[in-house]
């Protein structure tokens, strides 16, 4: 969160007029000692004007790009950037240290999904791999592609149940 309020000046001009007051970005949780903040600290969610009824995090513009994202690239911030570690990390959730791709979401609130689409089954340790990488490190992704190949050809086999292929692959 501190980071960002450094650069909400900037931050601002990515965003629609009315989401300029930083003050009303964030919503603090319950206290919460695995947090820097000492609290969790969500960003606040408002009226969605892409999809009337609906809400959508502060930050993400009618046009659906993260002004995040889109100030971080456009200001030579790299990945990833001024996105809040859970927030880079989506559709990667990790928990308790469980790293889980978060298939829930997009059922609860239709269109909220970050899926990207692929042209073939492929593990989503592949699809997600900066995501992956965010988490694991280099090293730590490496060692699971390590042990991973030769597994995803056989698990994610026709016999394989449907629910286990469509987790491994990002498969609807």
């Amino acid at each position: 969160m501190p980071r960002i309020l450094e650069w909400a000046e900037i931050i601002k001009s990515y965003l629609p007029r009315e989401r300029h007051d930083e003050s009303k970005w964030f919503e603090l949780g319950g206290p919460d000692p695995r947090f820097p903040e000492g609290c969790e600290v969500g960003t606040t969610a408002v009226d969605d004007s892409a999809r009337p009824g609906q809400t959508c995090c502060v930050f993400l513009r009618p046009d659906r790009i993260c002004a995040l994202q889109l100030a971080s690239k456009e200001h030579g911030q790299g990945w990833p950037g001024l996105k809040p570690f859970y927030c880079a990390l989506y559709p990667l959730y990790l928990e308790d240290g469980v790293l889980t791709f978060d298939d829930v979401t997009p059922l609860d609130f239709e269109d909220s999904g970050c899926r990207r689409p692929a042209c073939e089954a492929r593990p989503l340790y592949t699809i997600y791999r900066e995501e992956a990488i965010l988490v694991l490190g280099e090293d730590g992704y490496q060692e699971l592609c390590e042990k991973a190949s030769g597994d995803f050809a056989q698990d994610a086999s026709p016999k394989t149940p449907r629910s286990l292929r469509r987790s491994m692959t990002n498969e609807k």
